[in-house]
């Protein structure tokens, strides 16, 4: 009898213990840790170009380190694409990890009819930063409009040179000496500081690509 007795206390106190236990209900979700990027400048350079390309696209895309030199960070573009005016934004609403995927939900607002905003092509987007990768992806707007992921053909060539630094053209374009043959380069405003310290004939490295109006577009810029 008392034999009997241990027996039954044992299998009640194990399914006590089972009953107590975690269980993964369907649909659970997970927090997740992240960070949303202020300022594209911040970013390794050759991605902060190809965003720049990439954004005309309504859409998403994943900068892995295994693709790009981001380190151990994994950066989500998230886009609405060319709108006609000032005044449209999107934000990130929520983004939970739900059965192994991470699903993202953004707020995407268009200017009402009385608000005053300037007459030229805006391309909105917001840049996520997160610390682990996943295999599924899922990215949709408030009213459930789904976001496709960007293709990769998308993504310009991005070309490695060496040349000689010869002068600033105006506040967009430079010239670069490369091969024997003066070249224009467009070049944005978060290179200014760099500009200011080179001399006409110094030798540096660049990266560039071609962007959609046909100009050649530095990505990146060193002094060798």
């Amino acid at each position: 009898m008392k034999r009997l007795f241990i027996v039954f206390l044992t299998i009640a106190t194990a399914l006590l213990f089972a009953g107590c236990g975690t269980v993964n209900k369907p649909g659970a979700t997970e927090p997740l840790e992240y960070e949303i990027v202020e300022e594209t400048d911040s970013l390794p350079q050759d991605i902060s170009g190809i965003i720049e390309h990439l954004k005309i696209h309504r859409g998403y895309f994943v900068f892995t380190p295994q693709d790009y030199d981001t380190g151990k960070d994994i950066y989500l573009l998230i886009s609405s694409g060319e709108k006609p005016t000032g005044g449209y934004t999107i934000e990130v609403d929520s983004l939970i990890v739900q059965n192994g995927a991470l699903k993202i939900t953004v707020e995407e607002r268009k200017p009402a009819k009385e608000d005053l905003v300037i007459q030229v092509l805006t391309y909105p987007f917001v840049v996520v930063k997160i610390f682990d990768s996943y295999e599924n992806y899922n990215i949709i707007n408030k009213e459930n409009i789904k976001f496709e992921e960007i293709s990769s053909e998308s993504i310009p060539l991005i070309i490695e040179k060496s040349g000689k630094y010869v002068g600033q053209i105006d506040n967009n374009f430079i010239e670069i000496e490369v091969d024997g043959k003066a070249m224009s380069f467009m070049i944005s405003q978060e290179f200014s500081p760099f500009l200011e310290l080179l001399n006409t004939g110094d030798n540096i490295l660049f990266s560039y690509y071609e962007n959609a109006n046909g100009q050649l577009e530095i990505t990146n810029l060193n002094n060798t």
